[in-house]
C-alpha cells in the first residue's frame, strides 16, 4: 500500500492512509518505510485526512493500515497484499478511487476523431499517446525485412508525398502533427486514405531527420517500371548499378538518371535497398520520375535489353591505350566450354532466358584479366541506338559479372580523364558526367538534322 507523506511544520501529514503522525516519536520502522516511497512526495494528495477521521479504518473489514506498520515484515506483506487484491478488483472502500482503469476506459470509449478547422483538410482521428497502432506500423516498416514481407514503404515529409501521389500512387494511411502539415499535399486527389494525428514527440522519435518535418505517409510498394511520367523518355539509356551499397550515392545517382532523361535504371542483386530513408531523401523524388527495376539477377539481366544494345562500362582505370573499335572478347580457356542456358517464366508471365555461368566462380574469374576496349567519354561518338551504361559501386568498383556482360556483348570501357592524383569520382557524379554528355551529343544531332531540313 503506498503512503505519501508531506512535511508541515513539525507533523507529518499522510495522503491515502487516512492517519495524522507527529513528527515526536516516530518507530524507526515507520521511518524507513516513509523514506522508502519519498518519491511520492512530488505527486498531488488524493486527500488530506483530520484528526476527526483520524481512528477511522481505511479499509473496511481489515488491520488497520497505520498499525501494519508496526508489524513483522512479513505479517504486513501479507496485509498490504490483500489490500492490493482490494484495489485491484476496483474496490473503493476507503472514499478514494484508486483504479486508474475507469478513466482510461472511459477514453478508449470515446472515438478521437475530428473535424478539420481548415477547410481543404478532410476529417481526422486523434490518436492518443499510448495508442499503439502508430508505434506499431512504425516498428514494421523500420525493419527492411518486414517492410518487404508486407510490401509496404513509409515516405516522410509532404514534398515526398506529394510526389507519390502525383505518380498515380495513392497512400494507405497518412500520421501528421498539425493540419498545416496536410494543406499542400492533394489529398483530393486521394480515396479512402486514413488520417491519424500524433503529437509532434511521437513523430520526432521515429523520424530518420534531425527536425521532423511533422508528416509520413505509409503506401504499398509501387512498381516502379509502370509509372506514369511526367515527360517522355529522352535519351535511349539503360543505367545498370553494379554493386551500388551508398544511399547518399544511389539516390544522388536516381536524382541524376531521371533527370537526364533515361529510359530506366535496374538495380542488381546487392545494391543498397531502393526505400531505405537516405536513399529516399538524397533522391529528391526521382524514384517517381523515372522507370525503376530492383533487385534484378544477373543470370536474367540480359532480358532487359536486346541484344544489338551497346555496352559500356563506366570505369576508372589507369590504362590509357585508346581502341576506337570494340570486338567480342572471351577468354581462351572457355572457347569450347558450353554452358546450357534455360528458359523461365517469371510472375507476370513472361519468358525470361536464364545463363547460370554467372552463378560459377570459376567461370566468373577468368574474365578478370580480359583486357576490353578503351575510350575517353569525351571522343566517344554516342549514337541515337539502345545503350546499356554500367555504373559501379566506389568501394568494390565494377564486378566481375559485369565483365563478363561486356566481353560477351563487344562492350567498352569508357574513362573519364582525372587530374591531380584522384583515385576515382563519386558513382553519382561519373553517372552524371556520362548521361549528360551523351544527351548533348543527341541534341547537337537533333539540331544539325532540323538545320538541314
Amino acid at each position: 500500500m503506498s503512503l505519501y507523506v508531506r512535511n508541515i511544520g513539525t507533523n507529518m501529514l499522510c495522503y491515502g492512509c487516512q492517519f495524522f503522525i507527529p513528527n515526536r516519536g516516530i518507530p524507526l520502522e515507520a521511518k524507513i518505510f516513509i523514506r522508502f516511497y519519498r518519491k511520492g512526495l512530488r505527486r498531488k494528495p488524493i486527500r488530506v485526512s483530520s484528526r476527526e477521521n483520524q481512528d477511522e479504518s481505511p479499509v473496511a473489514g481489515s488491520v488497520n493500515a497505520t498499525s501494519s506498520l508496526f508489524l513483522p515484515p512479513k505479517q504486513r506483506k501479507n496485509i498490504n497484499n490483500g489490500i492490493n487484491v482490494n484495489l485491484k478488483n476496483n474496490v473503493d472502500r476507503s472514499g478514494f478511487n484508486y483504479s486508474r482503469n475507469i478513466l482510461s476506459e472511459e477514453m478508449n470509449s470515446k472515438r478521437h476523431v475530428k473535424k478539420a478547422e481548415l477547410a481543404d483538410v478532410p476529417q481526422y482521428e486523434k490518436l492518443q499517446n499510448n495508442d499503439p497502432r502508430f508505434t506499431t506500423v512504425m516498428t514494421l516498416l523500420k525493419s527492411r525485412k518486414k517492410r518487404e514481407k508486407k510490401e509496404r514503404i513509409l515516405l516522410e515529409g509532404r514534398r515526398l508525398i506529394s510526389d507519390a501521389i502525383s505518380a498515380d500512387i495513392h497512400p494507405e494511411s497518412i500520421f501528421f502533427s498539425q493540419e498545416q502539415n496536410l494543406r499542400e499535399i492533394p489529398l483530393n486527389e486521394v480515396v479512402n486514405v486514413q488520417l491519424f494525428k500524433v503529437s509532434y514527440k511521437q513523430l520526432s522519435l521515429w523520424s530518420d531527420l534531425t527536425t521532423s518535418p511533422g508528416v509520413m505517409g505509409v503506401f504499398k510498394t509501387p512498381d516502379l517500371s509502370q509509372l506514369s511520367l511526367l515527360s517522355e523518355c529522352v535519351l535511349p539509356v539503360t543505367v545498370i548499378c553494379d554493386n551500388v551499397r551508398e544511399p547518399g550515392n544511389m539516390g544522388a545517382l536516381l536524382r541524376c538518371a531521371a533527370a537526364a532523361g533515361c529510359h530506366r535504371v535496374i538495380l542488381t542483386k546487392g545494391c543498397v535497398d531502393l526505400w531505405e530513408p537516405k536513399v529516399l531523401r538524397s533522391a529528391c523524388g526521382a524514384h517517381f520520375r523515372v522507370p525503376i527495376l530492383n533487385n534484378i539477377y544477373w543470370e536474367v539481366l540480359q532480358n532487359y535489353f536486346s541484344e544489338d544494345a551497346i555496352i559500356y562500362l563506366a570505369d576508372n582505370c589507369n590504362e590509357h591505350k585508346i581502341i576506337p573499335q570494340a570486338e567480342k572478347n572471351k577468354p581462351q580457356e572457355l572457347e569450347n566450354e558450353n554452358i546450357e542456358k534455360f528458359v523461365v517464366v517469371n510472375d507476370e508471365g513472361k519468358q525470361l532466358k536464364v545463363d547460370p555461368s554467372y552463378k560459377c566462380q570459376e567461370v566468373l574469374e577468368a574474365y578478370r584479366n580480359v583486357s576490353l576496349p578503351i575510350q575517353s567519354y569525351s571522343d566517344t561518338l554516342f549514337s541515337n541506338c539502345e545503350t546499356v551504361l554500367i555504373i559501379g559501386g566506389e568501394t568494390e568498383g565494377l564486378s566481375l559479372k559485369a565483365f563478363k556482360l561486356a566481353c560477351e556483348r563487344g562492350g567498352r570501357k569508357l574513362v573519364i580523364p582525372i587530374e591531380n592524383g584522384v583515385d576515382s569520382l563519386n558513382s553519382s557524379v561519373a553517372a552524371a558526367i556520362l548521361l549528360f554528355e551523351i544527351k548533348r551529343q543527341l541534341a547537337l544531332d537533333q539540331t544539325r538534322e532540323k538545320q538541314s531540313i
